[in-house]
């Protein structure tokens, strides 16, 4: 969460203490009028430059009231959205402790999240907000992130009851804030306001009892042009003479402030020097500054004494805590502070403060802080290993966001210089879906990691997990990808369980296929029963999970997905409990339970940033191709919407290649084939990879090239047949040689070869009994119907009556007629929407909505919406 502070009894007060206001404090009426008009509403900008007394000004006018308020001074380190978001929870949470509870576990991923996919929640944290709260956002301006500023103006277009946000800034945001101002929702302070007047000068003169001549009151006005800073330190450097203005008004019109700092801070040259090295740090104490001294000078009982000079001289000095223990200077004394730093002083002080700074803040255990230090000292060693120290708890808690916030602070040229930090790097695009990058990385690092000889065994076998993930996905030597799984576990840290279950993965998967399923189930379920971390259980079930989809045993699947989901939450960790929603989703789905499916799915959506992204694809297009049953085009087109956010957000091309094979599979089943047959060429640069997942776009490049059957088409299909089924009896993948035997039946049937096509299909269907798998009979346009579905009226009853069944919701025939927007409201009934939900999302009222409900229940004889969910849960397309 940006640098860590120093105060003793919290994370970071320091960005959430409110700025103390000093004895001479103006009481601007006018400007306090406007504040007070602000606090009922939505929004209060305060937009000026640097030293116009935005903080100020809104410190003492908070200082007058009785209003429940929270600060929160952004800086650089907040930039991206789910920083500016653990921020923004941590400020609120010094007023309620509970906020924002249900964002946590999202914010923890380091994929970058769409604003538009967390409005709703955001949205939803401050409506239970339970009383009217000030939430001030400092240093607005710090904020270049478009997300960041999307998400505040889409959720304060429709503002939450209780929030009153005052941005203070040295700019306006880029929000069209016209639409606040005709809805009368803002009050604006500019920088003509915030000039000081005579009289203000005059009141500002008085709180502080000096005196000074009318002429040179007239001369400060003309020079500063009512600039409250300017004013501050020209009377502070009277203050410190004999009576008179010791500058030179005349020359002071482009260089006054510069020439005021130097007199102001530097004249001393003890408490000079140590202003100067103050202006290194972000937040500063007397301890920090008496280490300085020690190692600086040869002694350190000082630092106090010097702060409290720097405070005396009002040298914009602020305080962090109410206890005068933390302190920072205001951000344009520091600035031009720490120029001068650097133009005074040689290049080996500056560093050695830095590095000094680095050993105390790690010292007192602020190892981010310390790691920023050291990389601006030059001292590259000790901030890699300090940062390799964090990375396993950060990977053990699956604490994405955290670890690619403190990677960040590395600049590109020393990522790429130093292998420890690629190996990182390559973790981080692992996660984030990011692979062929991954690879690249792999690839790149095998001379300075694995083959040589002096590397630790332990950044060795770090190094095997990514290679074994390559080779499975990309080689296909999963004999190799075995052996690397072997090394890694054998030689990874007990406490680096991350990378231990990821190995778990890759060696059970590599089993699978070189040993066969029963050896790799054996041997899984052994580390099962032997291993008590429940991150590594978390990684063993999610391999066994996907050894059983791809033998397409589905009551097992249903069975370890359940434990894997009761893993996640007994253990808080949303992942293990994505994974496990999402593997008991397209279970249900390929049992044809389209409703179970839908709802584990969406279940899966809530939680989907937690999981890696291929997980997070696959789900939302399961959840996707579950509506066509169903006829839940709202969903539909809904899910799509996300996909393309995700999509948008991915740094690879290949998710996009995916997500425009699964649009021509939705038009396969809706039987729009023309349209479909003439996207065909996207296939062209996708892959062929182990069908692990629940959507692979080499069936559906097979589906178009039979929805339009000519001779061309109907041998290319073949073709590619061929080529599935070698990589499906390779890798010994039963689930979706189901999927391929159903489409070679349909191949021959379109070419006249009956008796091949019965052969197939009635290959397809022993494979399907073993488990009840029924989806991929039910997943095909009315053409495929009617090949496939005569053959089984005749010999297989089971199959065609299910067939038989499938339409969408609005056309099953065992329903009453029901209007459009009655089957808009039935959709979103059976996928447990409330009623204040379903009004949401349809733009009509809650009343309405229960009119429309009522209405249903009458049309199918029920009295609740639980009778309409179990009365339609017993038929195919639910």
């Amino acid at each position: 969460m940006g640098h860590h502070p120093l105060n003793e009894a919290s994370l970071n007060p320091g960005k959430f203490f409110k700025p103390p206001t000093g004895h001479d404090c103006l009481n601007r009426e006018k400007l306090f009028g406007i504040l007070d008009q602000g606090a009922g509403l939505p929004l209060t900008m305060v937009s000026a430059p640097a030293g116009f007394g935005k903080s100020t000004l809104v410190s003492s006018w908070l200082e007058t009231q009785n209003r429940e308020a929270v600060w929160f001074s952004l800086d650089t380190s907040d930039d991206s959205l789910q920083l500016f978001l653990r921020s923004f929870i941590h400020a609120v949470r010094y007023k309620y402790p509970d906020f924002g509870t249900s964002l946590v576990s999202i914010l923890k991923t380091p994929n970058k999240l769409p604003a538009r996919a967390l409005i709703n929640p955001f949205n939803k944290a401050l409506s239970e907000v339970p009383r009217d709260l000030i939430v001030v956002l400092d240093d607005l301006h710090e904020i270049r992130d478009t997300d960041i500023h999307e998400l505040l103006f889409e959720t304060f277009k429709f503002p939450p009851k209780r929030i009153h946000l005052f941005l203070l800034s040295r700019h306006d945001p880029p929000w069209p804030l016209k639409r606040f101002r005709a809805k009368g929702w803002i009050r604006e302070i500019h920088p003509h306001d915030l000039l000081f007047q005579t009289k203000d000068l005059q009141d500002f003169i008085h709180r502080r009892r000096q005196s000074i001549s009318q002429d040179e009151s007239d001369r400060i006005m003309e020079i500063t042009e009512g600039w409250p800073v300017g004013i501050r330190l020209l009377l502070t450097s009277k203050q410190k003479t004999s009576g008179t203005l010791n500058i030179n008004l005349d020359n002071l019109e482009n260089t006054y402030f510069r020439e005021l700092l130097e007199y102001s801070a530097l004249a001393n040259p003890i408490s000079g020097e140590f202003s100067l090295w103050m202006s290194a740090f972000d937040e500063f104490n007397h301890e920090l500054g008496d280490f300085l001294l020690l190692k600086l000078r040869g002694k350190g009982r000082d630092a106090r004494e010097l702060i409290d000079h720097l405070r005396v001289r009002d040298l914009f000095v602020i305080p962090l805590d109410d206890r005068n223990y933390a302190f920072r200077y205001h951000h344009l004394i520091r600035e031009n502070l720490y120029a001068h730093f650097q133009l005074q002083k040689d290049a080996k002080l500056i560093y050695q403060v830095h590095k000094l700074g680095g050993d105390w803040f790690s010292s007192k255990g602020f190892p981010e802080t310390a790691i920023n230090h050291y990389i601006r000292a030059g001292d590259t060693s000790r901030a890699i290993t300090l940062f390799e120290e964090l990375k396993r708890s950060f990977l053990r808690e699956t604490d994405w966001g955290a670890f690619q916030s403190i990677f960040k602070l590395f600049p590109n040229d020393i990522i790429r210089q130093h292998w420890e930090l690629q190996l990182s790097k390559a973790w981080l695009a692992t996660y984030e879906g990011d692979l062929f990058t991954m690879f690249e990385i792999t690839s790149a690092l095998r001379p300075d990691i694995w083959d040589n000889p002096s590397t630790d065994p332990a950044i060795k076998a770090e190094w095997a997990v990514l290679e074994a993930y390559r080779q499975y996905n990309i080689v296909q030597d999963f004999q190799r990808s075995l052996e690397l799984s072997e090394y890694a576990l054998s030689n990874l840290p007990e406490n680096h369980a991350y990378a231990r279950g990821f190995a778990w993965i890759f060696l059970g998967g590599s089993l699978q296929v070189t040993e066969g399923t029963a050896e790799a189930m054996a041997y899984v379920n052994e580390g099962l029963r032997s291993t008590g971390d429940p991150l590594v259980n978390s990684h063993q079930l999610m391999i066994l999970n996907y050894i059983y989809w791809i033998d397409g045993n589905i009551p097992e699947l249903v069975r370890t997905a359940h434990v894997l989901i009761g893993i996640g939450k007994n253990n808080s960790s949303p992942e293990a409990e994505a994974n496990g929603l999402y593997f008991l989703g397209i279970a249900e789905y390929s049992l044809g339970n389209y409703i179970k499916a839908t709802n584990f799915l969406l279940d899966f959506r809530s939680l989907r940033f937690n999981t890696i992204a291929a997980h997070h694809f696959m789900g939302l297009a399961s959840l996707c191709l579950c509506q066509i049953p169903v006829g839940g085009e709202l969903l539909e087109n809904e899910i799509i919407g996300e996909l393309e956010d995700f999509v948008q957000n991915q740094k690879h091309p290949l998710f996009s290649l995916y997500l425009e094979a699964l649009k021509l599979e939705l038009m396969l089943r809706k039987g729009q084939l023309k349209a479909a047959s003439g996207r065909k060429d996207i296939f062209r640069d996708i892959p062929l990879t182990p069908f692990t997942n629940s959507f692979n776009p080499y069936i559906t490049k097979v589906k178009v090239y039979l929805s339009t059957p000519s001779k061309d088409n109907l041998n290319k299909a073949e073709e590619e047949i061929q080529r599935i089924e070698e990589l499906l009896d390779h890798t010994r993948n039963k689930r979706f040689m189901i999927d391929l035997e159903v489409l070679q039946s349909r191949l021959y049937f379109l070419k006249g070869e009956e008796d091949h096509g019965e052969t197939h299909l009635k290959a397809a269907l022993q494979l399907a009994r073993q488990y009840q798998v029924i989806s991929p009979f039910l997943e095909f346009d009315d053409q495929s119907y009617a090949l496939l579905g005569g053959y089984c009226q005749s010999h297989f009853p089971v199959i065609w009556e299910k067939l038989h069944e499938r339409r969408p919701l609005g056309d099953n025939p065992s329903l009453p007629i029901l209007t459009g927007r009655e089957k808009q409201v039935l959709e979103l009934i059976l996928q447990n929407h409330s009623n204040k939900e379903i009004g949401d999302k349809l733009y009509i009222s809650e009343k309405t909505v229960k009119r429309h409900a009522g209405n249903l229940y009458k049309k199918l004889e029920v009295g609740s919406r639980y009778e309409v969910i179990s009365k339609l849960s017993n038929q195919l397309f639910v």
